[in-house]
């Protein structure tokens, strides 16, 4: 078959510009090579002459490197889609790269597999953007896109619309969506999600989801006997069959690949991935409540942390009563405030409603989510009761569960909540308060955690409140500003251990959260006056 696209390698190593040569599947793709670029100088001066549909470029090289080819060529109009190879510790680069358009990334070393599937990708986007009919191996092709389609479609229908999923054995589900699954295995369904996406484009976004899963895809898949993926979200859900006795080694595989995502991201701090797994289950008919089993699991993340895989069969699924209920009391502080109109202790009390039901999930992590969104209409349901707004629609809750649910941190969980029910009530005045319960918190937060390294951030979170909130409501109530308070604690402290105990200066400069005695000596010196083992001299 004639070759239908044009492709342009740019890499300065010879060795492994041969490399990517030898591992692409150049008939079946439809592709020729039509050059080889030693840097990204003669890259540029080749896409301008060759006109290539697709280039495979590195990012270091020598004259000019990938990036600034990529935005050079870019900016004069090229419509050549780009790949990127790169080393680990370049990710980061790869994923700015993305940022300006490039359409996907390799790391080395270099996955056949995964380069032939990036490519066909790749292709696809080009024949669909020039409005051309993509076969490779025409009814071959056809046939297979089908066969991925009517899979895909299974765990679709699985997701959002349940009723449609009529066959509940192996046999059918293989016959009708193209599996090959066996009930004498076992299944598992797992979600990845990444939180803090929404920091990049969309369709940067997008790619990110999409290499991954083809990665997962790639490495996990030859331990199954049959596995399947869907993009959901920020994330994916893949649902795989495997031998009883490959168990250990289906999760031994599945931690690696989890380290490998981690890994990629360790320098985008904003974004933060969690994997759930669902139990095992013995049959197809069990997949929709193992689907289940896994979404609530991944809502764990928010009380037990993220980045790590959460695994449904050690939490504890079942709940009791309801964890969490809107006391007598909080409902009579709540509207006592809203009666005087006073804002900002409207918001303290939602802040620590919201903050009590999120701790009371600690021990049902799984059911957070459901906690949440009861307390909400509660709260809802007594400002009704009392006139101040309309009650909650079934829309409306599912709306708020929604968003809660792609969330990472009860911080923002909280101060998410605590806006949606200030949203509602109006003609709240912004006038201070006598906030005495929480100054007392504080200060006692802070006396039981002085020897550590206290941040603003930190005592925040312990608060559940965002640490711009936190630092108003702090300054406001307590007369001075974080540091400066938490600096004369430890001042404070500091004077009574010289005076009443036989420490060292070394030992009350730990005490006090300060690692460094000479720091610490020459602090106290600058405030007091007279340096440490001076004063315990002068006043004992």
């Amino acid at each position: 078959m004639a070759a239908n696209w044009k492709l342009l390698i740019v890499e300065d190593e010879l060795g492994i510009a041969h490399l990517i040569k030898n591992s692409i599947d150049f008939d079946k793709l439809s592709l020729e090579l039509c050059g080889v670029a030693e840097n990204g100088k003669k890259g540029l001066e080749m896409i301008r002459s060759l006109k290539p549909d697709i280039v495979i470029t590195d990012i270091y090289m020598p004259v000019m490197n990938g990036v600034d080819m990529i935005t050079q060529a870019s900016n004069e109009g090229t419509e050549a889609q780009f790949i990127i190879i790169s080393g680990l510790t370049q990710f980061k680069y790869a994923m700015s790269a993305l940022n300006a358009g490039v359409c996907g990334y390799l790391l080395k070393p270099l996955n056949k597999e995964e380069l032939n599937i990036l490519l066909e990708k790749t292709i696809q986007k080009i024949a669909k953007s020039h409005k051309v009919e993509y076969q490779l191996n025409i009814m071959e092709s056809m046939i297979d896109e089908q066969r991925k389609e009517l899979r895909n479609s299974y765990l679709f229908n699985l997701l959002h619309f349940r009723e449609r999923v009529e066959e509940k054995d192996a046999a059918s589900v293989n016959e009708n969506y193209g599996f090959s699954f066996s009930d004498d295995g076992v299944y598992t369904v797992c979600v990845l999600l990444l939180d803090g996406l929404k920091s990049m484009n969309y369709s940067a976004s997008q790619t990110i989801i999409d290499q991954f899963s083809t990665e997962a895809y790639v490495h996990i898949q030859p331990v199954c006997i049959d596995m399947e993926m869907y993009l959901r979200g920020n994330g994916f859900v893949f649902l795989c069959n495997y031998a009883k006795e490959d168990v250990i080694k289906f999760k031994g595989l599945l931690s690696n690949e989890f380290a490998i995502i981690r890994q990629k991201l360790d320098n985008q701090s904003e974004i933060k991935v969690s994997m759930a797994c669902s139990a095992e289950v013995g049959s197809l008919s069990e997949v929709i409540g193992a689907l289940d089993s896994a979404l609530d699991t991944l809502q764990a993340r928010v009380v037990l942390g993220t980045e790590k895989i959460l695994f449904a069969e050690n939490l504890t699924a079942m709940v009791p009563e309801r964890m969490y209920k809107l006391t007598e009391k909080e409902a009579t502080y709540l509207t006592s405030a809203i009666d005087i109109k006073d804002k900002d202790k409207v918001k303290i009390i939602l802040g620590g409603i919201y903050a009590s039901a999120i701790k009371s999930a600690v021990k049902y992590p799984c059911h957070l989510y459901d906690t949440l969104t009861e307390v909400t209409f509660d709260i809802v349901s007594l400002l009704y009761r009392k006139n101040i707004t309309g009650n909650m629609t079934s829309k409306a809750t599912m709306m708020y569960r929604n968003t809660i649910s792609q969330m990472s941190t009860g911080v923002d969980i909280v101060e998410y909540s605590v806006s949606y029910i200030m949203d509602m009530i109006p003609d709240l005045d912004s006038g201070g308060s006598d906030e005495k319960d929480l100054a007392a918190n504080i200060r006692k937060y802070i006396d039981e955690h002085l020897s550590e390294q206290i941040r603003l951030e930190d005592v925040a979170a312990a608060f559940y409140q965002s640490p711009s909130y936190f630092g108003t409501v702090f300054k406001n109530e307590i007369g001075e500003s974080f540091s400066s308070y938490l600096q004369s604690v430890r001042i404070n402290h500091a004077k009574e251990l010289l005076v009443n105990t036989n420490d060292t200066v070394d030992m009350i400069a730990g005490k006090c959260g300060y690692l460094d005695r000479r720091h610490f000596s020459k602090l106290f010196s600058n405030i007091v006056g007279v340096k440490p083992n001076e004063y315990r001299r002068i006043n004992r």
